[in-house]
């Protein structure tokens, strides 16, 4: 995530670089537990922004959000959704993404801004091969997709602290658990539990 409620300011853009761990009960550290990040958004409206990022490591994802707030308001509550591709860089399978999400953010004057965020991400998983050496008793078949793809809930917590002038540090907790599960793609997600830290800058 790494950003808060807040939208950019119109014709200005916010950029920011930083690192996040990734890891489950099956894989608490691997090779690629630990990536890089970055998140690119642009204000074309009081209210609305929008940005390209980095997605699961070697993709990209495109989205738009709205603050429904007063831009001045220290609170501010935004709704955001996009679409995402990326190639797992450990099944080199194609994934498809379109999350949904809703923001929202205190400012403590220009000292830090706490935020939270809750979505949900539809997943559709493509290029995956079947099974191999299954063995299936008689009268049964292997599942079909049924398209609806995989969903996650995704809840995360972060502080974004004013360090100066158009530059901030942000740190960030994600969970994302696993509620819906397409079998016929063959591919399963994970609870995840995700720690992030960036910098950030305006300009």
């Amino acid at each position: 995530m790494m950003q808060t409620a807040k939208t950019v300011e119109k014709g200005k853009s916010s950029y920011s670089f930083g690192t996040v761990y990734q890891g489950n009960k099956e894989r608490p550290f691997y090779f690629y537990s630990i990536s890089g990040q970055f998140n690119f958004r642009h204000g074309v409206h009081d209210r609305v922004d929008i940005g390209i990022k980095q997605f699961f490591i070697g993709g990209l994802l495109a989205d738009a959000k709205v603050n429904v707030l007063d831009p001045k308001s220290p609170f501010a509550l935004s709704f955001s959704s996009g679409i995402g591709f990326a190639v797992d860089p450990i099944n080199v399978d194609i994934i498809l993404q379109a999350p949904v999400f809703v923001h929202f953010s205190y400012t403590v004057k220009t000292v830090f801004t706490p935020y939270t965020t809750v979505g949900y991400e539809t997943n559709w998983i493509f290029r995956k091969d079947k099974p191999e050496n299954i063995e299936l008793e008689e009268g049964f078949e292997l599942s079909e997709r049924k398209g609806y793809g995989d969903g996650n809930l995704v809840v995360n917590g972060g502080f974004e602290f004013h360090l100066g002038r158009k530059v901030y540090l942000l740190m960030e907790y994600i969970y994302r658990h696993p509620v819906v599960n397409d079998s016929g793609d063959f591919y399963t997600f994970l609870p995840n539990h995700f720690g992030g830290l960036a910098i950030r800058f305006e300009k």
